[in-house]
């Protein structure tokens, strides 16, 4: 599940305009969440109480729009990445992860800008 949320996510991270647009992608992106939702299906009752995603949202959707593959994409995949990720800490694969940016406020970007830096008068 985890090597297609990856997959997920990063197809996310270009604008929403240039993924819908294209079938191929469409038709990709649609594969790889069936096969989240076929691996949803595998995880035991017990697991999914300790993953706070909307699992009836990943696994019982039947509206596959565009528009609801992209939801999917950037409300859920997200935070099943980041909630997975510490169960498999312990194997090697982990260190190749994609590790999903937190949200970040308008006020906050405002406040990263990066500073202006004055030069130096020469002596």
């Amino acid at each position: 599940m985890l090597e297609n949320a990856q997959w997920v996510y990063s197809l996310g991270r270009y604008p929403k305009k240039q993924v819908l647009d294209d079938p191929v992608d469409v038709r990709m992106l649609r594969e790889r969440i069936a096969a989240m939702r076929k691996a949803a299906g595998e995880v035991s009752a017990a697991q999914k109480k300790k993953i706070d995603i909307p699992w009836a949202r990943l696994e019982e959707d039947p509206d596959e729009t565009p528009e609801m593959l992209w939801s999917v994409t950037k409300k859920i995949t997200p935070n099943l990445i980041a909630q997975m990720r510490p169960l498999v800490s312990d194997t090697p694969e982990a260190a190749f992860l994609i590790q999903p940016e937190p949200k970040m406020s308008a006020a906050k970007k405002k406040k990263k800008k990066t500073p202006i830096r004055k030069r130096k008068k020469r002596p």
